[in-house]
Protein backbone atom coordinates (compact mmCIF):
# COMPACT_ATOMS: atom_id res chain seq x y z
CA UNK A 1 0.00 0.00 0.00
CA UNK A 2 2.80 2.27 0.68
CA UNK A 3 3.98 1.59 -2.75
CA UNK A 4 0.59 2.48 -4.13
CA UNK A 5 0.51 5.75 -2.31
CA UNK A 6 4.01 6.48 -3.47
CA UNK A 7 3.03 5.58 -7.02
CA UNK A 8 -0.05 7.80 -6.80
CA UNK A 9 2.04 10.61 -5.37
CA UNK A 10 4.57 10.23 -8.20
CA UNK A 11 1.78 10.21 -10.79
CA UNK A 12 0.30 13.35 -9.23
CA UNK A 13 3.71 15.09 -9.22
CA UNK A 14 4.40 14.00 -12.82
CA UNK A 15 0.96 15.18 -13.91
CA UNK A 16 1.48 18.46 -12.14
CA UNK A 17 4.95 18.90 -13.66
CA UNK A 18 3.63 17.88 -17.09
CA UNK A 19 0.84 20.47 -16.90
CA UNK A 20 3.28 23.02 -15.58
CA UNK A 21 5.69 22.25 -18.44
CA UNK A 22 2.87 22.51 -20.96
CA UNK A 23 1.89 25.88 -19.50
CA UNK A 24 5.55 27.01 -19.54
CA UNK A 25 5.90 25.89 -23.18
CA UNK A 26 2.75 27.81 -24.11
CA UNK A 27 4.08 30.89 -22.27
CA UNK A 28 7.46 30.50 -24.03
CA UNK A 29 5.74 30.30 -27.43
CA UNK A 30 3.65 33.37 -26.57
CA UNK A 31 6.75 35.29 -25.41
CA UNK A 32 8.77 34.14 -28.44
CA UNK A 33 5.98 35.35 -30.69
CA UNK A 34 5.95 38.66 -28.82
CA UNK A 35 9.77 38.97 -29.09
CA UNK A 36 9.55 38.26 -32.81
CA UNK A 37 6.83 40.88 -33.19
CA UNK A 38 8.90 43.42 -31.22
CA UNK A 39 12.00 42.65 -33.32
CA UNK A 40 9.98 43.21 -36.50
CA UNK A 41 8.64 46.46 -35.06
CA UNK A 42 12.18 47.52 -34.10
CA UNK A 43 13.47 46.77 -37.61
CA UNK A 44 10.56 48.66 -39.15
CA UNK A 45 11.08 51.64 -36.83
CA UNK A 46 14.85 51.61 -37.52
CA UNK A 47 14.20 51.65 -41.26
CA UNK A 48 11.58 54.36 -40.84
CA UNK A 49 14.01 56.44 -38.74
CA UNK A 50 16.69 56.10 -41.46
CA UNK A 51 14.15 57.05 -44.14
CA UNK A 52 13.08 60.09 -42.10
CA UNK A 53 16.72 61.10 -41.53
CA UNK A 54 17.33 60.92 -45.29
CA UNK A 55 14.16 62.90 -45.94
CA UNK A 56 15.23 65.47 -43.35
CA UNK A 57 18.66 65.79 -45.00
CA UNK A 58 17.01 66.15 -48.42
CA UNK A 59 14.62 68.81 -47.10
CA UNK A 60 17.46 70.70 -45.37
CA UNK A 61 19.42 70.65 -48.65
CA UNK A 62 16.36 71.83 -50.56
CA UNK A 63 15.77 74.56 -47.95
CA UNK A 64 19.36 75.77 -48.35
CA UNK A 65 18.95 75.83 -52.14
CA UNK A 66 15.68 77.74 -51.81
CA UNK A 67 17.29 80.24 -49.43
CA UNK A 68 20.11 80.80 -51.94
CA UNK A 69 17.59 81.15 -54.74
CA UNK A 70 15.54 83.58 -52.66
CA UNK A 71 18.67 85.62 -51.93
CA UNK A 72 19.56 85.66 -55.65
CA UNK A 73 16.01 86.63 -56.61
CA UNK A 74 15.96 89.44 -54.05
CA UNK A 75 19.26 90.71 -55.45
CA UNK A 76 17.89 90.51 -59.02
CA UNK A 77 14.70 92.27 -57.95
CA UNK A 78 16.73 95.06 -56.36
CA UNK A 79 18.86 95.35 -59.52
CA UNK A 80 15.73 95.45 -61.71
CA UNK A 81 14.15 98.09 -59.46
CA UNK A 82 17.32 100.18 -59.66
CA UNK A 83 17.41 99.76 -63.46
CA UNK A 84 13.73 100.68 -63.67
CA UNK A 85 14.35 103.85 -61.65
CA UNK A 86 17.27 104.80 -63.93
CA UNK A 87 15.12 104.15 -67.01
CA UNK A 88 12.20 106.12 -65.56
CA UNK A 89 14.54 108.95 -64.66
CA UNK A 90 15.99 109.07 -68.17
CA UNK A 91 12.57 108.70 -69.80
CA UNK A 92 11.28 111.64 -67.77
CA UNK A 93 14.36 113.66 -68.78
CA UNK A 94 14.05 112.84 -72.49
CA UNK A 95 10.26 112.75 -72.66
CA UNK A 96 8.85 115.62 -70.59
CA UNK A 97 5.07 115.95 -70.91
CA UNK A 98 5.03 112.63 -72.83
CA UNK A 99 6.83 114.19 -75.82
CA UNK A 100 10.18 112.58 -76.41
CA UNK A 101 13.09 114.72 -77.51
CA UNK A 102 16.33 113.69 -79.09
CA UNK A 103 18.38 115.57 -76.49
CA UNK A 104 17.82 116.73 -72.94
CA UNK A 105 16.59 120.26 -72.40
CA UNK A 106 19.52 122.66 -72.86
CA UNK A 107 21.57 120.15 -74.88
CA UNK A 108 22.27 120.66 -78.60
CA UNK A 109 22.07 117.88 -81.21
CA UNK A 110 24.83 117.26 -83.75
CA UNK A 111 24.92 114.16 -85.94
CA UNK A 112 24.16 111.21 -83.59
CA UNK A 113 25.11 112.94 -80.32
CA UNK A 114 23.91 115.63 -77.95
CA UNK A 115 26.16 118.33 -76.48
CA UNK A 116 25.91 120.41 -73.33
CA UNK A 117 28.00 123.57 -73.20
CA UNK A 118 28.18 124.21 -69.47
CA UNK A 119 28.46 127.94 -68.78
CA UNK A 120 27.46 128.23 -65.11
CA UNK A 121 30.78 129.84 -64.07
CA UNK A 122 29.68 133.12 -65.62
CA UNK A 123 27.09 133.30 -62.85
CA UNK A 124 28.98 131.72 -59.96
CA UNK A 125 32.53 132.81 -60.87
CA UNK A 126 33.70 129.28 -60.02
CA UNK A 127 35.32 127.19 -62.74
CA UNK A 128 35.44 123.42 -62.63
CA UNK A 129 38.62 121.36 -62.97
CA UNK A 130 38.86 118.67 -65.67
CA UNK A 131 37.90 115.97 -63.11
CA UNK A 132 35.01 118.05 -61.75
CA UNK A 133 33.77 118.68 -65.29
CA UNK A 134 33.89 114.98 -66.15
CA UNK A 135 32.06 114.12 -62.92
CA UNK A 136 29.42 116.77 -63.70
CA UNK A 137 28.90 115.29 -67.19
CA UNK A 138 28.46 111.79 -65.85
CA UNK A 139 26.09 112.99 -63.11
CA UNK A 140 24.02 115.13 -65.48
CA UNK A 141 23.42 112.15 -67.77
CA UNK A 142 24.80 108.67 -66.90
CA UNK A 143 25.43 108.04 -70.62
CA UNK A 144 27.53 111.18 -71.19
CA UNK A 145 31.16 112.18 -70.79
CA UNK A 146 33.48 114.95 -71.85
CA UNK A 147 33.50 115.30 -75.65
CA UNK A 148 35.69 113.21 -77.93
CA UNK A 149 36.26 115.16 -81.15
CA UNK A 150 36.24 112.74 -84.09
CA UNK A 151 36.02 115.04 -87.11
CA UNK A 152 36.60 118.55 -88.39
CA UNK A 153 32.81 119.00 -88.68
CA UNK A 154 32.41 118.14 -85.00
CA UNK A 155 35.28 120.49 -84.11
CA UNK A 156 33.60 123.29 -86.11
CA UNK A 157 30.22 122.59 -84.43
CA UNK A 158 31.85 122.84 -81.01
CA UNK A 159 33.82 125.97 -81.97
CA UNK A 160 30.63 127.65 -83.21
CA UNK A 161 28.81 127.02 -79.92
CA UNK A 162 31.36 127.97 -77.26
CA UNK A 163 31.92 131.41 -75.87
CA UNK A 164 35.25 132.97 -76.62
CA UNK A 165 37.35 133.89 -73.62
CA UNK A 166 40.46 135.96 -73.82
CA UNK A 167 42.48 134.68 -70.89
CA UNK A 168 44.14 131.40 -69.96
CA UNK A 169 41.89 130.70 -66.95
CA UNK A 170 38.60 130.36 -68.80
CA UNK A 171 37.32 127.94 -71.41
CA UNK A 172 35.83 124.50 -71.88
CA UNK A 173 37.19 121.04 -71.17
CA UNK A 174 37.26 118.25 -73.75
CA UNK A 175 37.66 114.52 -73.11
CA UNK A 176 41.42 114.48 -73.62
CA UNK A 177 43.87 114.13 -70.72
CA UNK A 178 47.60 113.69 -70.26
CA UNK A 179 48.36 110.34 -68.64
CA UNK A 180 52.08 109.74 -68.10
CA UNK A 181 52.99 112.14 -70.94
CA UNK A 182 50.56 110.41 -73.32
CA UNK A 183 47.40 112.19 -74.47
CA UNK A 184 44.41 109.86 -74.07
CA UNK A 185 40.71 110.37 -74.85
CA UNK A 186 38.17 109.39 -72.17
CA UNK A 187 37.29 106.27 -74.18
CA UNK A 188 40.90 105.05 -73.85
CA UNK A 189 42.05 105.88 -77.40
Amino acid sequence: MCLCVLLLGCIAVITYLSLSLTNQNAENRRLSSRVSLLQNSTEFLTQERERLQQETARLENQTAKLQNLTHDLIHQRDQFNWTLQVIKSNVSKFCPNNRCQRCLSGWLPFEDSCYLFYDEPSQSKTWKTWDESQSYCRTENPFSDLVIIDSLQEQKFIHDHIKNYYDEWHGFWIGLSNQSNIWVWVDGQ
